[in-house]
């Protein structure tokens, strides 16, 4: 068994088996020219990464794996990960609310775009969020706002109608 090194040592250990092996995932991404090789296979790898390193630096410094503090928390933590969220959420909200920021979706403008096939949200009255996939591509971006456009024609015109 290895012996225990510094705290230090660790972390900058850490910190280079996650430099050598999300290179490997860095270079087949810049090989395929988009973040979507490999069918987004190669994001993924990316994102295991830190915990594949974490894994691996315990090896040679003869830790095990259960002194990574895993374990499910006390009641009261668990619970406070739940409501904490709530109230902040709630708080906001609360100040949109009252202060007349908030409105509802323009369901009648959603339905003329989900009618040219484009995943939108209500964002409020006079707003709507587009839903992009995050490996969105130029000719995907030009086709979405094309669909915009003829949802637009069509709301303007069935008000002027």
């Amino acid at each position: 068994m290895a012996h225990m090194r510094s705290s230090r040592s660790q972390a900058l250990m850490y910190v280079g088996f996650v430099f050598l092996f999300s290179s490997v995932f860095y270079l087949l991404v810049l090989r395929a020219h988009t973040l979507g090789g490999a069918g987004g296979i190669y994001v993924t790898g990316i994102m295991w990464c830190p915990a594949l390193a974490a894994f691996t630096t315990l090896w040679p410094n003869g830790r095990k794996a259960s002194e990574l503090g895993w374990k499910w928390p006390a009641r009261h933590y668990a619970l406070m990960s739940w409501y904490v969220p709530l109230v902040y959420a709630a708080i906001a909200y609360a100040m949109v609310w009252i202060g007349g920021l908030g409105g509802f979706p323009n369901r009648e403008f959603m339905q003329l775009a989900r009618d040219q096939r484009l995943l939108i949200a209500g964002g409020g009255d006079n707003c709507v969020r587009l839903l992009p996939s995050l490996l969105l591509t130029r000719a995907e971006a030009r086709e979405a706002v094309e669909k915009l456009e003829r949802a637009c024609q069509a709301a303007r015109a069935k008000a002027a109608a």
